[in-house]
């Protein structure tokens, strides 16, 4: 069984392994994946990992598109967003070939649990949102290559360098 323990109260749903079928007008298929394409089995932190949306046809007919992911905490806490408007800008529908990726080079999260969700908005107006879609479990990992592995209760894990003046 997967790490990635995905879910979502739409019965129009269905898994395979650590890619999710969606059925509605724009969201195809959602997967968390590494620099090769495979499926990530086990989520550790500082990990790069991509995430691929792939749309259903309807999406050609929209030109102002933002793709927005929030990350949030068994709270409920949005931890962070990731959203093309603040990096590449908006993009047209008319362009997407085989689906759109978004990398995150260190996934900055701590061991623990965590949720996915996804909004897709023309412009200003949400065309699907899909709330709390994806439930991962992320492992210990080494994020600051050192060997000293932050407690969980220390929070997110953001890249950083320190100097000492002399």
């Amino acid at each position: 069984s997967s790490i990635i323990n995905m879910y979502l109260a739409n019965s129009n749903l269905h898994s395979d392994e650590d890619t999710k079928f969606v059925s509605n007008q724009f969201y195809k298929m959602i997967a968390i994946i590494d620099k090769n394409g495979n499926n990530i089995k086990e989520l550790f932190s500082g990990q790069f990992l991509q995430i691929r949306i792939d749309y259903s046809p309807d999406i050609i007919y929209h030109e102002n598109l933002n793709q927005i992911i929030q990350f949030r905490n068994n709270k409920g806490d949005i931890l962070f967003t990731l959203n093309n408007f603040h990096t590449i800008g908006a993009f047209s529908g008319k362009t997407i070939k085989t689906g759109v990726f978004c990398d995150i080079p260190k996934l900055p999260l701590n061991e623990g649990l965590y949720y996915m969700s996804f909004i897709l908005r023309d412009g200003t107006k949400d065309l699907a949102s899909l709330d709390d879609y994806i439930k991962i479990k992320v492992n210990k990992g080494d994020y600051f290559g050192t060997g000293r592995i932050p407690r969980p209760t220390y929070g997110m894990l953001v890249d950083h360098v320190w100097h000492i003046n002399n």
